[in-house]
């Protein structure tokens, strides 16, 4: 899914999030026999990587998996998003990480714009976007999301730091701007 059709059910997606992604106690979880297939229509490498990382997750309308992770020791939430679709660049897979942290009016600030703008050049993955929101309203509305885009055949680490990294980074924004878990 493009990332403007992804954002306009990022209300929907809060909305019914219920369960807390959960990394691994000291040792990996011990493989079952037999795996549980993927869901249909949905890339089985991310549900195999997300097992083996001992992570829990649901699946959207659209195929992707979403987690709902626990941040920091005043359990704030924070969701993200791994779109199960993936782009080509060349010989290249991409599959894309995602997190909402924001929800303003369109057009952005001027002054947030410029600081998300700067804000991206410190990163080593990802970097903010604004993405339309639904236009059910009055106003109209973007949301401020945290995406980073990786190998889609990435080792399960490289997945379990990406989830880590892209949680923490919108958690944060919206901490600090929203001075509330908006999930």
């Amino acid at each position: 899914m493009k990332p403007a059709l992804a954002m306009m059910a990022v209300a929907a997606l809060v909305a019914g999030c219920t369960s807390a992604a959960r990394q691994p106690e000291a040792a990996a979880p011990t493989p079952a026999a037999t795996p549980a297939p993927a869901p249909a229509g949905t890339d089985p490498r991310i549900a195999t990587a997300l097992k083996a990382l001992g992570y829990t997750y649901d699946v959207t309308e659209d195929k992707d998996y979403k987690l709902v992770f626990e941040i920091g020791d005043d359990k704030r939430t924070q969701l993200v998003v791994i779109n199960s679709n993936t782009e080509f660049y060349d010989k290249l897979e991409i599959r894309e990480v995602w997190s909402p942290a924001l929800l303003v009016e369109d057009p952005l600030d001027a002054a947030l714009a410029m600081r998300l703008l700067r804000a991206n050049d410190k990163y080593k993955l990802g970097a903010w976007r604004v993405w339309p929101a639904d236009k059910s309203g009055d106003k109209p509305q973007v949301y401020v999301v945290f995406a980073a885009q990786i190998d889609a055949n990435a080792p399960d680490s490289v997945l379990s730091a990406t989830l880590d990294m892209v949680s923490h980074t919108a958690d944060e924004l919206e901490k600090e701007i929203v001075k509330s878990d908006e999930r």
